[in-house]
């Protein structure tokens, strides 16, 4: 079994409180193994999980005023022959340059 490091940073700047949603955790799937997580909210005031109408695990965050960084960092097992994952991780990658974003509120 091959190990996939996924991820993102995401970085919000609010000139006051916001909430968000966020689903940034990779669906669980047991041929899939999460084998390492760590997911970091940085200066977000309150944080609660939950999951949605589809299954996944959301997140609902209160970010504070001014810049907020969010980490999410993981170790994700797959079989050596899945191409589709890691053509959709490599996609992704690409797509959003590395993952990163900044949103202003």
């Amino acid at each position: 079994m091959l190990t996939v490091r996924v991820g993102c940073n995401i970085h919000f700047e609010c000139e006051s409180s916001a909430t968000v949603i966020l689903l940034v955790n990779p669906r669980f799937d047991p041929e899939r193994p999460i084998r390492q997580e760590k997911l970091d909210f940085g200066r977000a005031t309150k944080s609660e999980s939950f999951v949605d109408a589809d299954g996944n695990v959301a997140y609902r965050v209160v970010l504070a005023p001014g810049l907020n960084k969010i980490q999410h960092d993981g170790f994700l097992g797959c079989h050596k022959g899945e191409k589709s994952l890691l053509f959709i991780l490599t996609e992704h990658a690409m797509s959003y340059d590395n993952c990163e974003d900044s949103s202003h509120f």
